[in-house]
């Protein structure tokens, strides 16, 4: 094949790539969404007649959790506060070591000790049920709104001190797994920590004399006493402290769509869905075609009322 040929083609393939945006597939979707009737039965089959076609079509039921209108983000106000975990301890012989502390003044300056150690921490130990041995003990499901202030956010620390270990026998090791913090609102309860993302930032009150051996993993919390020797025994407090939880306005993000119809696929003509729970809905289809230039959109609604 001639060689100035080729070139050619390809000198042509690179301008139209430079100056030409490809044309979104389709231009503006024609597609509407229609029913036979508006009002249904709880549970019952609900057959939205979907016409024309789009690249891609997803569906809000208009549900908690499906809302077109809280597509960008849902703010609740938050309820009642509660905390649970499950802990357990084994080996050692020192009483005394473990206790959890909550603060609304703490500044997050998780490196400095001194900061720490000004944040105002409140003993909320007492309201817990605590592990005696190596089996993990629920905590019991406790109420920590007396704890909320205004405009603040809420940090809780697990609090573990080490003395001097020969003179008062081994430190035990403190475990704590399935935390759980979760708030009441107006959609229901929502968790606002767990093991997820909790944030655990492990602190040792002198990290250059004793340092903790104590652990963060994916599901759990272990404190354990620092390394020590006869003449490096130290008494040493080490902390455990979550990232900040807001706790007044709770952000539970985004309600979400369900697709049902992806750009290779067939043209639908029914999508069906049943509501299990009475009351009127604003069902939102949204058709789009686009292409990585852009694209276009076209909102369909359809108000629904559901009966017992």
């Amino acid at each position: 094949m001639n060689c100035k040929y080729i070139l050619g083609v390809f000198l042509c393939m690179a301008i139209l790539s430079c100056n030409k945006e490809l044309p979104v597939l389709n231009g503006v979707p024609d597609f509407n969404v229609r029913l036979n009737k508006n009002t249904y039965k709880a549970n019952e089959k609900i057959d939205f007649i979907l016409e024309g076609d789009a690249g891609t079509i997803s569906f809000f039921s208009g549900e908690t959790g499906r809302d077109y209108e809280f597509r960008n983000g849902r703010v609740v106000e938050a309820g009642d506060l509660k905390l649970s975990f499950q802990s357990a301890v084994s080996g050692g012989a020192q009483a005394n070591q473990f206790s959890l502390w909550a603060s609304s003044d703490f500044d997050g300056q998780y490196d400095n000790y001194t900061s720490i150690q000004n944040g105002n921490w409140v003993d909320i130990s007492d309201r817990f049920v605590w592990g005696t041995a190596a089996t993990f003990v629920a905590s019991g499901n406790q109420n920590l709104s007396d704890l909320k202030k205004p405009g603040k956010r809420l940090y809780l620390a697990f609090k573990y001190h080490t003395k001097p270990q020969v003179a008062n026998g081994a430190a035990r090791s403190w475990m704590v797994q399935s935390f759980s913090l979760t708030t009441a609102s107006s959609i229901g309860n929502l968790v606002v920590a767990d093991m997820n993302n909790v944030g655990f930032h492990i602190i040792d009150q002198d990290s250059t004399q004793a340092i903790s051996r104590s652990s963060v993993s994916a599901t759990r919390l272990t404190m354990l006493g620092n390394t020590f020797t006869a003449a490096a025994d130290p008494e040493l407090t080490t902390w455990a402290i979550t990232a900040p939880f807001e706790v007044n306005n709770f952000d539970n993000g985004p309600d979400r769509a369900v697709g049902i119809k992806a750009p290779l696929e067939a043209p639908k003509a029914t999508y069906s869905y049943s509501y299990r729970t009475p009351g009127t809905y604003k069902a939102i289809f949204v058709a789009s075609n686009h292409n990585v230039y852009g694209g276009h959109q076209v909102v369909k609604e359809i108000t629904v009322t559901i009966t017992p």
